[in-house]
Order: C-alpha cells, then structure tokens, then sequence
C-alpha cells in the first residue's frame, strides 16, 4: 500500500518541482559569465556591458527578499555574486563593479 502511494507522489511532486523552476522569472535567472579566452578577445564596448550587466544582476540580488529564499538558493546567490566579483579579476583591463 505504501509503495502504491509513493508511486503515485512521486510524479505528482516532480511536476510540482519543475513547475516552479519553469515559473521563476527571467529576472532572477543568473548571469551567463563568458570564459577567460572570450573575455580576453572582446571589445571595450562588450566588456562595458558585460560589467553593466554585471551591476544590474547585482542591484537585483540586493533588492531579493531573501527570507522566502531556501537555504540552497541562498548559497546559489552567493556563489554567483563571487563568480561575478571573481571573472573581471582575470582581465587586467576589465572593471569589477563589485568591487567599488
């Protein structure tokens, strides 16, 4: 009877879940950072909205109501906002906004 019911959950649950990733805002979606060797062959003007960009994503996360985040997707945004403070740092040319 158990193993009845869990396999009938499971599917349930599972739709649940992916509904709600399919329903989360482009907005709150992470910042695609290109790799070393793009950064190193882009144009000033790309870098300018890479870090444009970068500010924006990170004005985002600011003004996030994080107490409705789980643990996990708070540890996401930290990892990203690192990531982001990180990648300028492999260009020499290039501007971290984080770290103004």
């Amino acid at each position: 009877m158990k193993k009845g019911k869990f396999i009938i959950c499971l599917p349930v649950l599972l739709f649940f879940m992916s509904f709600r990733a399919m329903c989360a805002d482009a907005k709150t979606a992470p910042l695609d950072l290109p790799s070393k060797e793009a950064l190193a062959t882009m144009t000033h003007e790309q870098k300018e909205e890479l870090v444009q960009q970068m500010k924006d994503r990170t004005e985002t996360i600011k003004a996030m109501d994080k107490s409705q985040l789980t643990k996990d997707e708070r540890k996401q945004l930290r990892a990203e906002l690192k990531a982001m403070k990180k990648k300028p740092a492999q260009s020499p040319e290039s501007i971290s906004p984080l770290a103004r």
